[in-house]
């Protein structure tokens, strides 16, 4: 099968203060509103209720954050409580990030940041860095997006935050993940897990407890990620089929909703179609009926793809042709360089070598300038591809080298068996038979 980006890892933002729970409905959430309305509570109290039902709903009711967090700023202007000031922005920021409205996420969470570095507020500083470090991924900007997590994650340790902490590592772990550094982003993960099971494991309040068990669950959900990458399919769907009995209790449906996408295209990448399709499209309604557009648009590939390998080509162009629309149109950079390659590859599987060369470079000029080395490994095969179909071995030969080399660089199973696949087919071509049988 094709290798394109078929799983969705989760990038998660949490307040600093920690709060949650194990099931949303063994949760208090009355008692919270209570305070919130009782104006002859001080006004601290009020902050921090309002703070803790941040916390919570991001878990449960992910697109309550940006009110929430509206309510803790003007609350917090009115009575000039700066600190607090800074989490609300931060809360609005995280929503935005959530929704890959990257602008505003960056314009809210600079924001924040100046108000925190004017008070000494650490916790709040290494929130707002994570938050925009995090941004930066998404733009494709790596360096600067490392620059930010490198703040956060050193602040974080300073103050001894463990949950920042993870905060931190989670995102360094992205960075890694989108970069094809898979050896880098299981270390991040796995270390986020380790302090997550042990912030869970220690914690007696059930606010708190349940906000460290959804953290976990979104690690066990990027580590099956990684497996599923390393080419261990049985590992990768028991991690997402973990998480997604989590994200279930907690009444997170977009989370749950994400789960189920990566759990239909580990099915895809089985060739199950049939169960994958029971996935993905409850999955893809779900995301576009909350105008979610970049998850709807991993679900658009994935659906592609499918097609393209069940051999009805006008089925996956349209899907391609939605994704490209909606790529562009989010700006996504990363994912408009996956939808062109997949594009190349259709072309060149209906005999249009020219179309295929054109979009399969235009991907990879992306990949090159973003530095994402799975991307390129991807494009190089698709390339070797298609040189190969053409007749010209020694150009496909090249460029499943490069491809390889960049796969085993990344441990990448999937892209080296791809890549290996496409040099064994140029080799024999050739007539190069030791050639053939070192491949």
């Amino acid at each position: 099968m094709q290798k394109l980006l078929l799983i969705l890892p989760l990038s998660f933002l949490l307040t600093i203060s920690p709060a949650s729970a194990i099931h949303i409905s063994d949760l208090n959430l009355d008692s919270l509103w209570s305070i919130w309305h009782d104006k002859t509570q001080a006004d601290t109290n009020r902050l921090n209720a309002i703070q803790e039902l941040v916390d919570i709903m991001q878990h449960s009711d992910p697109d309550s954050v940006l009110s929430l967090g509206q309510l803790l700023y003007d609350l917090a202007e009115e009575k000039d409580l700066a600190k607090y000031m800074a989490n609300g922005l931060n809360t609005q920021a995280i929503y935005f990030v959530l929704k890959h409205d990257l602008p505003k996420a960056i314009k809210l969470a600079t924001k924040s940041l100046q108000i925190s570095e004017e008070l000494g507020y650490k916790q709040g500083m290494a929130q707002s860095n994570n938050i925009l470090g995090l941004a930066y991924v998404f733009q494709g900007e790596f360096d600067k997006a490392d620059d930010y997590c490198s703040r956060s994650l050193k602040i974080a340790e300073e103050l001894g935050h463990k949950l920042a902490i993870a905060m931190a590592i989670n995102s360094k772990g992205q960075i890694s993940l989108q970069q094809g550094d898979l050896s880098g982003a299981m270390d991040n993960f796995s270390r986020l897990l380790q302090i997550s099971e042990d912030l869970m494991n220690s914690e007696k309040n059930m606010i708190r407890k349940f906000a460290y068990e959804n953290v976990n669950a979104k690690g066990i959900l990027n580590i099956g990620t990684i497996s599923m990458y390393q080419g261990d399919y049985l590992n990768s769907l028991d991690h997402f089929l973990r998480s997604l009995k989590i994200f279930e209790a907690a009444g997170n449906k977009p989370t749950a909703a994400l789960a189920r996408q990566n759990i239909g295209a580990i099915y895809m990448l089985q060739e199950n179609y049939p169960q994958a399709i029971v996935y993905l499209i409850p999955s893809l309604e779900f995301f576009q009926e909350n105008d979610d557009k970049h998850k709807a648009l991993h679900v658009l590939i994935n659906l592609g793809v499918m097609k393209t390998e069940q051999g009805d080509y006008s089925g996956a162009m349209d899907y391609y042709d939605r994704g490209l629309k909606l790529a562009e149109e989010i700006n996504d950079i990363q994912n408009t360089a996956y939808v062109l390659g997949s594009m190349g590859i259709l072309y060149q599987l209906m005999g249009n070598y020219s179309q295929g060369h054109t979009y399969i470079a235009r991907g990879l000029t992306i990949f090159e300038t973003i530095g994402d080395k799975l991307g390129l490994s991807n494009s190089l095969i698709a390339k070797a591809q298609v040189y190969q179909k053409q007749g010209k071995c020694s150009l496909a030969i090249t460029n499943a080298s490069k491809g390889l080399q960049l796969a085993q660089e990344a441990g990448a199973a999937l892209e080296s068996r791809d890549a290996a696949k496409a040099l064994y087919d140029a080799h024999k071509a050739m007539g190069h038979h030791q050639q053939t049988l070192e491949s």
